[in-house]
């Protein structure tokens, strides 16, 4: 909500399995160390359940696996497949 610039981008493609990346910016601090705890947020309240949940998910099932990647002001998901 703060940010006066908001760019989000997805993509889908096909890299040793079924890869989709989401992509945004951002304007606080993230600690990737903390991110997959419930409850961590960069958005105050009722917030950081996302995240936590679908780590949770992952974690059951060998054939998904993610990364995550900060770089100045961009915040990037991979949700990767195996195929």
């Amino acid at each position: 909500e703060e940010l006066e610039d908001k760019n989000i981008v997805i993509n889908i493609y096909n890299e040793n399995g079924f890869v989709i990346e989401i992509i945004n910016n951002y304007k606080s601090d993230i600690k990737l160390n903390k991110i997959d705890k419930v409850g961590y947020t960069t958005k105050g309240s009722d917030h950081g359940y996302g995240l936590a949940l679908v780590n949770k998910i992952l974690s059951k099932n060998k054939n998904f696996s993610n990364e995550r990647e900060v770089s100045k002001n961009i915040f990037k998901q991979k949700l990767i497949i195996k195929l």
